[in-house]
């Protein structure tokens, strides 16, 4: 990672939100055929820009009208202002100089075929940014997509912004968080970031009240100046980073310089600087889902000692392992709890912690009571609900117990959920509670770790 040379436009801070919030679009490169490659995008970017109230404008020199739109033959003859133009063709450079000539504030170039290609690449998109930044112009891209200009699921809770060097590395994030109801309040491909990169939008979230956590897919840094100031911003705000970074193997380091041009750096630089931070690196997609999810979930835990309440004792072992493999605290309950947890149980049953309930107590519905004492435990900072499989009449009234602990907010509640029968009612029933939820006993205990490990570093930061 090394620093730039000064520039005209890449010198200032760009004006995210205007870029984020456009009044004005105007989007090269619409074709007439409605099944062509990027019409589906313009829709897109059209839903999203008119649902806040901006406009946008088609351009395209063979057509006067397209989709119920009035067309331009150039981005120039557009009489409006141009907050932001979106280059779909393939002489980018020939469009971007009409939007310097405009004096658009951004551009997007949805084209590929620059860095990621080889040395020729290279210079065509140094010539890209030259142009770009002598012209005022900010630039995202090139090699990217349009999927910050679409518009995202909603869902209720804190939200998560999502940075992606690769647009389809975002796609499942997005489309797994709806199936757990996680909201995103933004989410950014930058793609080869010749200007415009990640780190720039780290900064502006961390500042940014509707976002609780950014969650990234990483290829390469270009800027370590940069990055070390959104960073620092972001651990300020305390404003969590959860991240996959490539390039811990050779394989990974090449195939993320083939993709988007980026060198990924060397990994153990990379980590130093995340432990400086506070950034939470996890190793694949579901995990900076799930990960993301928790953060975002729950506040500032008040200490990292956990209870697991299973509804089997093969399931609290298998989990209580894996928490001990993790480095996360199991504290022995307090006699008072155990004695209060022993009136509700039978005696064969363990109230140390793990507690195991034996499934069939939950039909008599003391579930609720055996929470409220596992939550009334001083040494207990957070509950833990494996659940190996789906048990229909059971595991429903287990997760009706869980959602009201979470929302009583006594003491935080996440649930492992291991089954693959996700149409189950008691799935939906944690996913509506807003239960932090994980896919696998592994997940679970790997981001509570993370999430011990952020919120102390927090407090020392």
């Amino acid at each position: 990672m090394t620093g730039r040379a000064p520039t005209k436009a890449g010198d200032r801070p760009a004006d995210l939100a205007a870029f984020l919030h456009p009044r004005t679009v105007a989007v090269i490169g619409v074709s007439e055929s409605p099944s062509a490659p990027g019409v589906s995008m313009f829709h897109k970017v059209r839903a999203r820009v008119e649902g806040q109230g901006g406009r946008v404008f088609p351009v395209n020199p063979k057509a006067s009208e397209l989709y119920g739109l009035r067309c331009y033959p150039s981005v120039t003859a557009i009489p409006d202002d141009v907050d932001l133009a979106v280059i779909q063709v393939s002489d980018a450079l020939a469009a971007l100089r009409q939007c310097v000539e405009k004096r658009c504030r951004f551009a997007v170039v949805f084209t590929a075929g620059f860095a990621e290609t080889g040395p020729e690449g290279a210079a065509r998109e140094a010539e890209l940014v030259r142009v770009a930044r002598e012209g005022g112009v900010r630039l995202l891209g090139p090699n990217t997509n349009l999927n910050a200009f679409e518009t995202l699921p909603e869902a209720a809770g804190r939200k998560v912004a999502l940075l992606t060097q690769s647009g389809n590395q975002g796609r499942p994030i997005v489309q797994g968080g709806e199936e757990i109801g996680l909201g995103f309040s933004y989410w950014v491909p930058t793609g080869n970031e010749a200007d415009l990169e990640i780190a720039d939008f780290l900064e502006y979230f961390a500042g940014h009240h509707e976002t609780a956590v950014i969650a990234a897919y990483v290829e390469g840094f270009k800027d370590h100046a940069r990055l070390r100031r959104a960073a620092d911003a972001c651990a300020r705000a305390r404003k969590p980073i959860v991240l996959v970074k490539v390039g811990r193997s050779d394989a990974g380091r090449r195939m993320a310089q083939a993709h988007t041009g980026h060198l990924a750096g060397s990994d153990r630089a990379i980590d130093a600087l995340f432990r400086q931070y506070g950034i939470v690196r996890v190793e694949d997609l579901d995990e900076l889902l799930e990960t993301a999810a928790l953060f975002a979930r729950l506040e500032r835990p008040a200490g990292d000692r956990v209870c697991v309440y299973g509804v089997s004792g093969g399931t609290s072992a298998l989990m209580s392992d894996l928490l001990g493999v993790y480095g996360v605290a199991l504290p022995e309950l307090a006699g008072d709890t155990q004695r209060r947890l022993r009136a509700l149980l039978p005696s064969y049953l363990t109230v140390r912690n793990p507690v195991d309930n034996g499934a069939a107590v939950l039909r008599t519905g003391k579930g609720g009571a055996i929470l409220d004492a596992i939550a009334a435990d001083p040494a207990v900072d957070l509950v833990l609900a494996p659940l190996a499989g789906a048990l229909p009449g059971m595991t429903e009234v287990l997760a009706r117990d869980l959602v009201g602990l979470h929302a009583s907010g006594r003491k935080p509640c996440v649930a492992a959920w291991a089954s693959t029968r996700t149409d189950d009612p008691a799935f939906r029933t944690l996913v509506d509670g807003q239960v932090p939820l994980f896919r696998s006993f592994r997940g679970a205990a790997r981001a509570l770790r993370a999430f011990f490990a952020y919120h102390a570093f927090a407090d020392r930061f």
